[in-house]
């Protein structure tokens, strides 16, 4: 498989104790996965985003990624996933993720503003 070159900066975050990688990417990443907006790797605790959406959608994906970061870091996300069906967790994260959305400032989770200004750049 090619490797395709992120093409905007990357932004390095703390999530309890693990430093997070926050990357905006083509919508044809290999590691966004097929028809998906965003996607939190455990692996290599990267968080990836489209770079095709508008700003609502991108500050909704990055919410619910980071979500999902949140639970991995106080161990809940195994439990999360091994008591709800996949689609059953997802719904909970993205209506939670919803929720933050109206309380979300550049340094609330220190969401980087340079991600989202680059965010507005790509569609307006």
């Amino acid at each position: 498989m090619q490797t395709q070159k992120v093409i905007y900066p990357s932004k390095r975050i703390k999530i309890g104790q693990k430093d997070w990688t926050i990357q905006v990417v083509p919508f044809n990443h290999p590691r966004l996965g097929k028809g998906n907006w965003g996607r939190c790797q455990w692996e290599d605790q990267t968080i990836y985003v489209s770079n095709r959406l508008g700003r609502k959608n991108f500050e909704q994906t990055l919410s619910h990624e980071l979500l999902h970061a949140l639970f991995d870091s106080i161990g809940f996300h195994d439990k999360l996933v091994a008591q709800l069906k996949t689609s059953a967790n997802e719904k909970l994260v993205d209506g939670l993720a919803r929720q933050l959305i109206p309380f979300l400032r550049p340094d609330l989770f220190k969401i980087p503003s340079c991600l989202i200004r680059i965010n507005q750049k790509t569609r307006s």
